[in-house]
């Protein structure tokens, strides 16, 4: 029975060598089998996507996607994203990517999926690849916002994976998001097979903790119109992303002193 689909606009139509990694992944030999396994099934992968155009898209309509197709497109959406990470480190120029990407876990969840929850052993760490993830505590009856996670700032880990302790705050997805899911058994077992990317995971750690420390200085020092400017110039996209409480709460003060400072700003910029 068909499925029915909806792509976004920006959807771009990855190469057979994603699709070939995902094939290899599930227990092929190697990419070039992969590759010669998924000819058979690229047409109509590729009929199927091309018959979804802008107009029926506007107009709430869409086609039929065998469910095959469809599962072949999330597979492939989630592996461009990885590859386009991995991608984005000169470290790895040379190094076998489809391999590497066939030993990261990467998976959707969608919006309002908790990730974790207070008082529980963290299992896992996240790479948010695409979407939105909130992290925040609660204290008397009230919701604090410690972070957001996005494709600009994506590492979620905690010294409380590290130590396998009890965390005390929760992780939601805010969005659909496409994350890379870490353990610990995992890491020790890329390590050993891929040693470089020991030396790339110790300089996102440190670049993430100067980061956070950075922030939490500027922060400190700075009044409720500053932090609000702040985070217009670096981060803008998360006024538009989060709530207006979560947004304030993440700032240190309440939703009607956000709308106060924003309105002021937006005047002054007129």
């Amino acid at each position: 029975m068909p499925v029915i689909f909806i792509v976004p606009k920006e959807t771009i139509i990855a190469p057979k060598k994603y699709l070939a990694t995902v094939w290899y992944s599930c227990g092929f030999l190697n990419t070039e089998i992969a590759l010669r396994k998924i000819d058979f099934e690229w047409d109509i992968f590729e009929a199927c996507t091309k018959q979804i155009s802008n107009k029926s898209i506007n107009s709430g309509r869409c086609a039929p996607i065998p469910a095959r197709i469809l599962s072949l497109w999330v597979m492939t959406h989630e592996m461009g994203l990885l590859f386009e990470f991995l991608n984005g480190f000169p470290e790895l120029k040379g190094e076998p990517l489809d391999e590497l990407a066939a030993c990261i876990p990467v998976k959707q969840f969608p919006k309002g999926y908790m990730l974790q929850r207070e008082g529980v052993v963290p299992r896992a760490c996240y790479f948010v690849l695409e979407g939105l993830v909130r992290e925040y505590r609660i204290a008397d009856g009230k919701e604090y916002t410690i972070e957001f996670y996005d494709e600009q700032y994506g590492a979620i880990s905690s010294r409380h994976f590290v130590e396998q302790t009890p965390v005390d705050s929760f992780v939601e997805c805010l969005e659909d998001s496409v994350l890379i899911v870490g353990s610990n058994d995992m890491s020790v077992e890329n390590f050993e097979r891929f040693p470089v990317l020991k030396s790339i995971t110790a300089s996102m750690v440190q670049a993430d903790l100067n980061e956070r420390r950075e922030r939490f200085s500027d922060f400190i020092i700075s009044n409720p119109q500053k932090r609000y400017e702040d985070l217009l110039a670096k981060r803008p996209e998360l006024l538009q992303r989060a709530s207006l409480n979560q947004m304030a709460s993440y700032l240190g003060f309440t939703p009607e002193t956000l709308s106060r400072i924003r309105n002021r700003v937006s005047r002054s910029a007129r």
